[in-house]
């Protein structure tokens, strides 16, 4: 289980968060260009106004129940064991050696996949088969072969042979969840799930903190935007006219060493 909160949309501040003198500094400290792309995040980056999250209701007991990123079992799954039949047929009379390696390139066997797939998946209408391979190639072949992410391995074994059923299932069940989420029109993405919504005003919670919060160690407060530690995973957040529980500074999150000892060795490092 993840988080099952996501970001569904932001609204931003017209200003940009970093000057341009801050750019600058971080340039030369790269040694490198104001324009240089390392410093694309720096130079358009502005904070969040208005933070809208998506909370995945988990009714089918995982953190993606609606769907955000369509995986196979988001699909009926009547369809997704017919493309599995139609792979495995394929797949001894065509695709592959008795070796398991494939007969083809490697993109050449993506575009074999997707596209009988994709035609089962349209009713067996060659018309709406061919337009989708049309509109999608670049990202089919993309996803064929990269460096990072990519159906490369599973398509040459590289990793070492695995069962022809359990590889078979695994390739349809990626392929049939990646047309899915190519066919979804944008309206029904679960980021328009209105009442699943929740809205945040990171300025709102600024204040709280900055405000009523202390420290559970010092009994201090923060600082305007201080991020705090804590020592639970489900914090209730900054609260009205009381303090966070369990939140602490930074240099207060360690229980083996008191304030105490950490003022003195700061002034003994001060003298020194």
């Amino acid at each position: 289980m993840h988080d099952p909160m996501v970001v569904a949309h932001e609204i931003r501040y017209p200003w940009r968060k970093y000057s341009r003198s801050e750019i600058e500094e971080r340039a030369k400290a790269r040694g490198v260009m104001t324009d240089h792309p390392s410093l694309d995040f720096e130079r358009n980056y502005r904070d969040s106004f208005v933070t809208i999250w998506h909370n995945d209701p988990e009714t089918d007991g995982t953190d993606d129940s609606c769907g955000w990123f369509m995986r196979a079992r988001h699909g009926d799954p009547v369809l997704l064991e017919q493309v599995r039949k139609d792979f495995a047929f394929e797949w001894a009379h065509g695709w592959f050696s008795e070796s398991g390696f494939p007969n083809y390139s490697v993109m050449a066997t993506a575009i074999m996949m997707f596209q009988r797939a994709a035609h089962t998946m349209f009713g067996h209408d060659w018309r709406k088969t061919r337009d989708f391979m049309q509109s999608h190639i670049y990202e089919i072949l993309t996803f064929a072969e990269n460096a990072t992410d990519s159906l490369h391995s599973g398509i040459t074994q590289r990793y070492g042979a695995s069962k022809p059923d359990e590889r078979i299932a695994e390739m349809a069940q990626c392929i049939f969840s990646w047309i899915l989420r190519a066919r979804r029109p944008w309206y029904k993405h679960p980021k328009w799930h209105i009442w699943h919504w929740s809205i945040q005003v990171p300025a709102l919670q600024h204040f709280k903190r900055w405000a009523f919060s202390r420290c559970c160690k010092c009994k201090r407060g923060f600082s305007w935007g201080y991020s705090p530690r804590t020592d639970q995973w489900n914090a209730d957040g900054p609260r009205w006219f009381r303090s966070e529980s369990s939140v602490y500074h930074s240099d207060c999150s360690n229980a083996g060493i008191s304030v105490d000892q950490k003022e003195y060795s700061g002034a003994v490092e001060r003298i020194g």
